[in-house]
């Protein structure tokens, strides 16, 4: 009888480890959201020639077989309690940026909530005149490539304007 019970398990079982041991097509074809092609550009900024990295924020990414959107806090609530590099009034600010972007703008909120639209020269930014605390936005849009990998960005980091 104990026979029986045994064999009436591992029938059972059986059909449960077919499934687990199982490769579809499907599966092997997908590529996962931390693959390279579906994710942005790393971007990293420049000053005084050191280079810091920056924090990924919201994006949408795209290839021939993935679409994905990925949305996060406002770059302010990011940075809470993150500290600001410390940068010199009106001090060149460079960005790095891993593929070149087909349009881009950088902006910088200070400790009030203004926004302000900063002058982008190329790849290079000045730093705010007047000091205090600012988190800087870089926003970037990527037309496709020749691996078809195209979307939309943003990166944050703080800065602190002494």
């Amino acid at each position: 009888m104990n026979n029986l019970k045994y064999i009436t398990f591992l029938i059972f079982l059986f059909p449960f480890f077919l499934i687990g041991c199982s490769n579809s097509e499907y599966e092997l074809e997908m590529p996962t959201s931390s693959s390279k092609l579906t994710t942005p550009p790393k971007v990293e900024i420049e000053i005084d020639n050191e280079i810091y990295p920056t924090f990924q924020g919201s994006y949408c990414w795209n290839t021939d077989k993935v679409s994905e959107c990925v949305d996060m806090v406002t770059s302010t609530e990011m940075m809470d309690g993150i500290k600001g590099i410390k940068v010199s009034r009106n001090e060149k600010i460079t960005l790095h940026i891993e593929r070149k972007p087909s349009s881009q703008n950088v902006t910088v909120t200070d400790s009030s909530g203004q926004t302000e639209q900063l002058k982008l020269d190329k790849d290079t930014f000045s730093a705010p005149i007047v000091r205090g605390t600012y988190v800087v936005t870089y926003y970037g849009v990527w037309e496709k490539d020749n691996r078809n990998s195209s979307g939309d960005s943003s990166y944050i980091f703080k800065m602190e304007v002494k």
